[in-house]
């Protein structure tokens, strides 16, 4: 967890960095003002990892309260209709991040945020790759629904999920 945490610090720090040096700032020379830039994203990433640790069994994407985003995003829980749960699993990221609710601890939460903001995906709890959708006739998962998006697993907690019946073949190997 500590690895996790030190990984975010130097990552921030290091694209604290480019940008400044970007910006025509050298190194030890830095506008007093430089970090304004960053407090909107800051902040943005706070209420995500706020949002993480109070929320462990909602689908959480990186719309939520962004300021750089127009269109509302909303959590979805299990609970929350079907058609607005298919909406948003619909809209398929190229990756998405596995955070099972056991997980929602600060280290993992930053961890994940982090992933969940600047890749802009979502967080998707465990039960969402349970829940199955008539569609065209047929039933259909997550997978059918976004066979392409790639899944990070967070560590080694996997959940089992790739030994699942409905865990696509081609994605095994």
């Amino acid at each position: 967890m500590l690895l996790g945490c030190m990984g975010v610090l130097m990552g921030v720090q290091v694209l604290v960095t480019v940008v400044g040096l970007s910006r025509g700032g050298g190194i030890f020379r830095r506008p007093a003002n430089n970090y304004a830039d960053f407090e909107p994203d800051l902040l943005h990433l706070n209420h995500l990892n706020d949002l993480c640790l109070r929320e462990n069994n909602s689908i959480i994407p990186w719309t939520y309260n962004s300021p750089k985003e127009s269109r509302a995003a909303h959590l979805l829980s299990k609970d929350a209709p079907l058609a607005d749960l298919l909406a948003e699993l619909a809209r398929c990221p190229e990756v998405e991040v596995l955070l099972p609710d056991d997980l929602h601890g600060h280290g993992y939460c930053e961890d994940a945020m982090v992933y969940v903001k600047y890749l802009h995906t979502r967080s998707l709890p465990l039960w969402v790759f349970d829940l199955e959708f008539m569609l065209d006739g047929r039933v259909q998962t997550y997978f059918d629904l976004c066979p392409h998006s790639a899944i990070l697993f967070l560590n080694h907690f996997w959940e089992g999920l790739h030994t699942r019946p409905t865990f696509p073949p081609i994605r095994r190997s």
